[in-house]
C-alpha cells in the first residue's frame, strides 16, 4: 500500500484491501494521514475516515459472492478544492437508493449508506459490467 502521483500531479492514495475486512481500518488511518499530509482539515479528515470505513465495509461484505473473484480498491485523490475517494469492487453491484433514511434503532446495520451520505458534499454509484466505483466527493478546506 502505497501512494503515487498522477501524470496530472494530484496526490493519488491507492489501496487494494483484497476482500480483507482486517484490512479497512488500516487503510482508514493512511486515508487520515494522507489527507493530513497534504493539509486536510481536522473535520474533513474525520467524514473521509468514517465513509472509507463504511464504505470499504460495505463493499467487502456484499460485493462478492463466493462464485466472484476480485478485490476492493480505494482511491483518494486530492484535487485543489475536493477529495475525491473512490471504492472499486468487480462483483454484480446493487442499486443505489434514490433517498436513504436512518434505519430503526433497533437494527444492528444499515446505517452505512445513511452515513455516507449525510459526510460527504456528493456521492454517486457507478455500476458498470467489470467494476462498480462508489464515487464520493467532499470539499477540501485547508487545516
Amino acid at each position: 500500500m502505497k501512494s503515487r502521483v498522477r501524470a496530472s500531479n494530484l496526490p493519488v492514495l491507492r489501496l487494494d484491501l483484497g476482500r480483507d475486512i482486517q484490512r479497512v481500518r488500516a487503510a482508514a488511518e493512511r486515508v487520515q494521514k494522507f489527507l493530513q499530509s497534504h493539509g486536510c482539515d481536522d473535520g474533513s479528515r474525520a467524514d473521509c475516515e468514517l465513509a472509507v470505513v463504511e464504505g470499504c465495509n460495505n463493499a467487502i461484505k456484499h460485493a462478492y459472492p463466493d462464485s466472484v473473484q476480485g478485490a476492493v480498491i480505494l482511491e483518494v485523490v486530492l484535487e485543489a478544492n475536493h477529495i475525491e475517494m473512490r471504492i472499486i469492487d468487480h462483483g454484480p453491484g446493487f442499486v443505489w437508493p434514490e433517498t436513504i433514511k436512518l434505519p430503526d434503532p433497533e437494527n444492528e446495520s444499515g446505517r452505512g449508506l445513511y452515513l455516507i451520505r449525510i459526510l460527504m458534499d456528493s456521492v454517486a454509484y457507478l455500476r458498470g459490467p467489470k467494476e462498480n466505483i462508489l464515487l464520493l466527493r467532499k470539499r477540501r478546506s485547508a487545516g
